[in-house]
């Protein structure tokens, strides 16, 4: 995973892969939501979470989450520990099936 550019709040990573596996640790309550960037819809956990979570994304070649308590919740995806390129409580983490 590849940390590409940051505005603000939010961020884009690369990718390399065929899918994004997700794995989510929390550390307190995170608010968490996953879309398709293409359109916006929810495709899969949205809520507020505070145990152990996995998620698999398939058919997807970009998604974005909406990460509520950064502090509270450390992200990992297809193995890598993703790490939050600037210090704030929300995040919006956009990544990109690299091709």
């Amino acid at each position: 995973m590849t940390f590409a550019e940051t505005n603000n709040n939010e961020s884009l990573f690369t990718v390399t892969g065929d899918s994004f596996a997700i794995d989510l640790e929390f550390d307190g309550e995170s608010y968490i939501q996953i879309l398709d960037e293409r359109n916006g819809t929810v495709i899969g956990m949205d809520g507020v979470f505070s145990s152990d979570e996995s998620f698999e994304v398939d058919d997807q070649d970009s998604i974005t989450m909406n990460v509520g308590n950064t502090y509270g919740v450390t992200i990992t995806v297809n193995g890598e520990e993703l790490e939050y390129p600037v210090d704030t409580h929300h995040h919006f983490i956009t990544l990109e099936l690299e091709e």
